[in-house]
């Protein structure tokens, strides 16, 4: 088997779900196995999710269809790594699971993060009988470990970034409330635009703003910041007049 090599190629992949591809990858590479799975779960072991699945060809596969389910419990209940080769007379080599489905080799380890199960991690071939060894334990635990940083990142920054939006949805709607309570407070609308107009440099920069009414064909300014008195006129103009007013 290809045995030896370093799992660092995948440690550059940024998305969570890039990450599990390129990890199954490299177990599938360094390993020899014929396909790789990944299994999540969001209650410390549970239930398990399937996740990610790929072959030699480095294809998605679509589901865990004939695995051994008796390999994955036992990850699951004694929250360690184990090879499984027909054959080497344990009680899971024999199980019905791994017979039934024709494997002959497989591997699997739990994906721990602070003593906290978050998945599974699991390797099989239906072609070679004895194509893992002990010593792949430690290669899996570390792609393993990989996996389980990469997730408890991910989700981190995914929590970070609810609270902030939900910090900047409240912040808007104190604006908001804040705007309404002070147009209220007036009745004359060249008021209220006047202070709208003062309102949105909360959002956006501007170094003058004008409010237009349009009439027709020509436009009124009722209200402007950052204008001398002499630069807007005092009657309707024609839109024409204004280019940036052409389109409205």
């Amino acid at each position: 088997t290809a045995k030896g090599s370093s799992p660092s190629a995948s440690v550059s992949r940024i998305d969570p779900d890039d990450q599990a591809r390129g990890v199954l990858d490299e177990i599938v590479r360094i390993l020899g196995a014929e396909r790789a799975f990944l299994f999540l779960s969001a209650d410390d072991g549970k239930n398990l999710t399937f996740t990610a699945g790929r072959d030699q060809n480095r294809r998605d596969l679509p589901d865990a269809g004939l695995i051994s389910r008796t390999a994955l419990d036992h990850a699951l209940t004694h929250r360690a790594p184990l090879v499984i080769n027909t054959g080497d007379g344990t009680a899971v080599s024999a199980a019905e699971s791994v017979v039934a489905h024709g494997l002959r080799s497989l591997i699997v380890a739990p994906i721990l993060y602070h003593a906290r199960l978050i998945g599974v991690i699991y390797a099989d071939s239906r072609v070679a009988s004895g194509l893992f060894a002990q010593e792949d334990l430690g290669i899996l635990n570390a792609l393993a470990n990989h996996i389980a940083v990469a997730m408890e990142t991910s989700r981190a920054l995914r929590l970070e970034i609810q609270l902030r939006s939900e910090h900047a949805q409240a912040q808007l709607g104190e604006t908001v409330r804040r705007v309404s309570a002070d147009l209220n407070s007036t009745l004359g609308l060249p008021d209220v635009l006047s202070r709208l107009l003062g309102h949105v440099a909360r959002f956006v920069a501007y170094d003058r703003g004008v409010v237009f009414l349009v009439e027709g064909q020509r436009a009124r300014p009722v209200a402007s910041r950052g204008f001398g008195a002499d630069e807007l006129p005092v009657e309707p103009v024609a839109l024409a007049s204004y280019r940036f007013l052409e389109k409205i």
